[in-house]
């Protein structure tokens, strides 16, 4: 356990809810967890943490994304911001210079990409600027800079023969070689599945592989001839070559790190010109890994994760013939730092902090101090309610409840320095996959008569976390009792008694079922319904999730999952899943300049399936509808 490192004090400030309630200290207090309590006079008490103050933040004087960082080697760091210019930081931190293109050559100000050239200067990616050359704070262009192919550039890296590989937003891949003769690759004439390339890296033998929205793809080196080819001939949604990528790395292991919206998942590289790709660790939200934004290795070999939830270390040991990873949150405590951070914006510095860039500052943390936070703590439950009124507890166990009962359960685990960090996983009777609660609320709703065990965990790190279990009891609704069913046949017999013996002819009557529409729904059955809409968005891009998975995930089986959505919405689960598909790939169609084909595999559907559904759903194909949306 590395030492605590005061880097200030603290103090009251007067707007900080954050800051200490008076300046008058009483009492101090360490408790296990490295937590202080400081008792002040007439200001209560207040906490915080020994820990976690192995990071910064600095604030930037504009206020836009940090998307890039390189450093030129005189101790200064150079910020591209996505919007606003060139940021340049001194060696003790302050701000030195800031260029954009009122006072310089940069034709674009959202600089979101830089690559260090052999002879120290840089190349930066501008958003329609093209290619800029960065030397010593002098900003020049190349004489291919501005090529169609290269005007929206997204990432660069080199290969093993000094060639400039550049990745575009919307126009595929571009190779520059020495004498800066460009070759562009495409969907049409390549390995390529989009023109959309998300991020490109090269490993230390200078093999180069680059990430689209769909799927992964590397440069073959043979026969003297460079090809850019698809990591995997499959074409299922979730291989390697097909399924959309956020971020990629490479790290000194010749592992290749892949980054999507469901997660992380870790390759062992084959050598040789056509590399093989060995699945080691599919990294989910059971790990704590959410969205990937971005990827990066420290100087000891660990690696660095941005994702929609925070950050992540990831450490890999060597175990029984095999790699073992253990993904540790990084908190920044109850300090009042909860960033959002910017997509493919983490950096390993010469001195080996790690930064990651946020709106109007970036963070910087240094590794060799850094304590990772053991979220796996044991969960206690606080409160009960059943159908929104809070209910008492005897004895601690949750009330029988009545079938069709909605039961929200709240959950601590008494962690108050990194309660906003927390994730709180639970499952019902043993179910394979464990959901995530919103906060710290557990919602269930249409459980089944009979007995159930809810099981409910936090934190990821290494090693199974502690499981609280609570037992849950729902009893049969009376039409299932048998006094019930002896009245309804003593009714029956009475009632064809006396239709026997009046023999008089009955009028039909037609009976039109009312359907509830979801607008009118309220409460408990709006929030089922806004669940379930959010667990098939969360899984869009999964061609394989089914009804099934549908109805584990939302904690009932199948048969009530149906009974309950066509009560609500009018939609069987099939439909209401194709439905979301449908509207989704409609969003995609308007304004985003991707193919038919690239919206319906980012929804879960083959391109013949979205043009089917598509033109049933609003009576037109999507090669129909306008970038505005509208049809044509």
């Amino acid at each position: 356990m590395p030492a605590a490192k005061w880097r200030g004090r603290l103090r009251r400030e007067d707007g900080n809810p954050f800051s200490l309630p008076t300046n008058h200290i009483t009492c101090l207090y360490r408790d296990g967890d490295g937590t202080v309590w400081v008792g002040t006079s007439k200001g209560g008490v207040a906490y915080c943490s020994v820990y976690g103050l192995d990071f910064s933040v600095t604030a930037l004087p504009r206020h836009e994304d940090a998307s890039c960082f390189w450093e030129p080697g005189d101790g200064s760091l150079w910020i591209g911001l996505d919007g606003k210019g060139i940021v340049q930081l001194s060696a003790d931190g302050r701000v030195a210079t800031t260029i954009d293109n009122t006072n310089s050559a940069l034709t674009s100000n959202s600089v979101i990409g830089a690559c260090r050239n052999a002879d120290g200067s840089f190349y930066l990616a501008t958003y329609g600027g093209g290619i800029v050359r960065f030397d010593g704070g002098r900003l020049s262009r190349p004489r291919w800079g501005m090529l169609p192919s290269v005007r929206y550039p997204h990432k660069m890296a080199y290969d093993a023969h000094g060639n400039l590989w550049i990745g575009s937003v919307k126009a595929g891949l571009t190779r520059i070689d020495a004498s800066g003769r460009a070759t562009v690759y495409t969907y049409s004439n390549s390995g390529l599945n989009t023109n959309t390339v998300t991020d490109v890296v090269s490993d230390r033998s200078g093999r180069v592989f680059v990430a689209t929205g769909t799927g992964l793809a590397y440069i073959s080196d043979s026969g003297g001839r460079q090809r850019v080819v698809a990591a995997s001939a499959d074409t299922s949604a979730t291989s390697l070559g097909r399924m959309p990528i956020t971020a990629i790395a490479v790290d000194g292991r010749r592992m290749l790190w892949v980054g999507t919206a469901g997660g992380l998942r870790v390759y062992a590289l084959g050598g040789g010109a056509r590399p093989a790709f060995r699945l080691l660790s599919a990294l989910g939200p059971s790990a704590g890994v959410g969205v990937v934004r971005a990827i990066a290795e420290d100087k000891s070999g660990n690696m660095w994760v941005t994702t929609d939830r925070g950050v992540l270390q990831v450490t890999v040991r060597a175990e029984g013939g095999g790699y073992r990873f253990g993904c540790h949150p990084y908190s920044f405590g109850a300090g009042g730092v909860r960033p959002s951070f910017a997509k493919y914006s983490l950096y390993c510095t010469r001195g080996g902090d790690i930064i990651a860039g946020t709106f109007g500052r970036i963070v910087r943390i240094d590794p060799r101090s850094a304590r990772p936070w053991n979220a796996a703590r044991m969960v206690t439950v606080t409160g009960v309610a059943v159908n929104g009124q809070s209910v008492r507890r005897g004895g601690g166990a949750i009330p029988v409840l009545d079938s069709g009962d909605d039961l929200s359960i709240s959950v601590s685990s008494f962690d108050y320095m990194h309660s906003a960090d927390i994730s709180y996983l639970y499952r019902l009777d043993g179910d394979s996959a464990w959901s995530m609660a919103e906060g710290n609320v557990i919602s269930l709703a249409g459980m089944e008569p009979g007995a159930h065990v809810l099981e409910i965990t936090t934190g990821t790190g290494d090693g199974a976390p502690p499981v609280t279990r609570v037992d849950i009891a729902v009893r049969r609704p009376v039409m299932w009792s048998a006094v019930f069913w002896l009245l309804v046949s003593f009714a029956a017999v009475a009632c064809g008694y006396a239709l026997h013996v009046r023999r008089k002819p009955r009028r039909a009557h037609a009976v039109e079922a009312a359907q509830p529409s979801f607008g009118g729904a309220r409460g408990a059955d709006a929030e089922f319904v806004a669940r379930a809409t959010r667990i098939v968005e969360e899984h869009l891009g999964d061609f394989e999730f089914s009804v099934e998975d549908f109805s584990r995930l939302m904690l009932v089986s199948r048969s009530s999952l149906y009974k309950k959505l066509t009560a609500l919405t009018g939609q069987s689960p099939l439909e209401f899943i194709r439905k979301i598909r449908l509207r989704r790939g409609r969003e995609l169609l308007a304004g985003r300049g991707l193919t038919i084909a690239e919206v319906a595999y980012s929804v879960g559907l083959s391109p013949k399936q979205f043009s089917k559904f598509f033109k049933e759903e609003y009576g037109v194909l999507p090669s129909r509808i306008n970038g505005d949306g509208t049809e044509k």
